[in-house]
């Protein structure tokens, strides 16, 4: 079974994804701990750890670049955000930094389960409000296909970037830009730039 362990600085969280983790088939929770320093000193130790779901705020201090660089390190390890914080710009960071998963707090027994069987399996999963309701895209039948073009503009949306940084970084046009982003919104059946993150993540576009 996958080794889980949990870090954040909250004593109840932990306690209730313990809880959760303990009616969850096929995975094993083995550990927790309050603050990324500390999962550090246990990785080090060469703990056997296959999946960390962990917080990214610890009194209000962002320690995503440590966890990024724990991820990078750890390549053997999945990792998946566990966070009351959530905005299109963290969840971004998260998947450009090799985060697995990103799941708010209020996340149920269900999507929990969901999200790390998913994990286990090498897929990406989000479970953020920033996104519309219902599926990341539409069923797109007969429709055309993306283009490369569009595609390259969809990864450098997902990346953060705006219009204007896309038209420099791609040599065209900040209207060219635009055309193609309506195109992308269009062929998908998406409405924001936060559905086409939803979309690069659950489509394994990574």
């Amino acid at each position: 079974m996958p080794n889980v362990v949990c870090v954040d600085d909250h004593t109840l969280i932990r306690e209730g994804l313990r809880t959760l983790l303990d009616q969850i088939d096929h995975f094993d929770w083995i550990a927790e701990f309050n603050h990324p320093s500390a999962l550090m000193e246990a990785l080090r130790a060469r703990m056997p750890v296959d999946i960390v779901l962990i917080d990214v705020f610890y009194n209000r201090e962002n320690r995503m670049h440590d966890i990024g660089r724990m991820a990078s390190q750890y390549l053997g390890i999945k990792w998946m955000i566990l966070s009351a914080y959530e905005s299109q710009a963290l969840v971004q960071q998260a998947f450009s930094l090799g985060i697995s998963a990103y799941l708010r707090k209020d996340v149920t027994l269900e999507e929990l389960k969901h999200a790390l069987q998913r994990t286990w399996a090498g897929k990406k999963n989000l479970n953020y409000t920033g996104v519309s309701d219902g599926p990341a895209f539409a069923p797109q039948g007969d429709t055309e296909p993306l283009s490369v073009r569009e595609k390259e503009i969809i990864g450098l949306i997902v990346k953060g970037r705006t219009e204007q940084q896309i038209a420099e970084s791609l040599f065209i046009s900040k209207h060219t830009v635009h055309t193609h982003r309506k195109n992308i919104l269009k062929k998908l059946g998406l409405h924001s730039n936060a559905d086409i993150l939803k979309y690069f993540i659950e489509n394994n576009l990574g």
